[in-house]
């Protein structure tokens, strides 16, 4: 936070002494993670800036709130079982309910004993490493709202995969 006039610089707590009648000006930013959500004390509002006419001893409070996405994953595969040599697809769906952005969003997707990883289709700015019997994306960011689906194709090689 800071003031004008440019009389204090505020981390973490602010203190400064300002003329009666004086008109003071607040002005916060939200770190990256972080929302600004209002003002409390002898201020108010959910703006950024705000300003505070002083007659009195004034506390204002800038409160924060850390943003929050939620994610729901769904795998869906392409039957029950799979046959020896026939292509057999894991289907993978994130969604982001909000509210916000979701940052490092990354999974990993464990493929069945008996099946090897044929080929991979990820998401617009996915990278996929793959080894053996596991497929993992990193897929970074997906908006609120937004979902990110991910599809792998595997091969049986065993007669027997559930």
């Amino acid at each position: 936070m800071f003031t004008q006039p440019p009389a204090i610089w505020c981390e973490p707590n602010c203190h400064a002494s300002f003329g009666d009648g004086e008109t003071v000006g607040l002005y916060v930013g939200a770190d990256v993670g972080s929302m600004f959500a209002g003002w409390s004390g002898d201020c108010t509002g959910t703006a950024a800036v705000t300003t505070i006419l002083m007659t009195a001893a004034r506390n204002c409070t800038a409160t924060f709130n850390r943003k929050t996405a939620d994610l729901q994953i769904g795998v869906q595969t392409s039957s029950a079982t799979a046959t020896v040599g026939a292509p057999f697809t894991y289907a993978v769906t994130v969604n982001n309910t909000g509210p916000d952005l979701a940052t490092g969003v990354s999974w990993t997707t464990a493929i069945t004993p008996g099946l090897s990883i044929f080929s991979a289709t990820p998401p617009a700015g996915c990278a996929i490493l793959s080894a053996g019997e596991a497929a993992m994306c990193v897929v970074g960011r997906i908006a609120a709202g937004s979902r990110a689906e991910f599809t792998v194709t595997a091969i049986a090689v065993t007669a027997t995969v559930p």
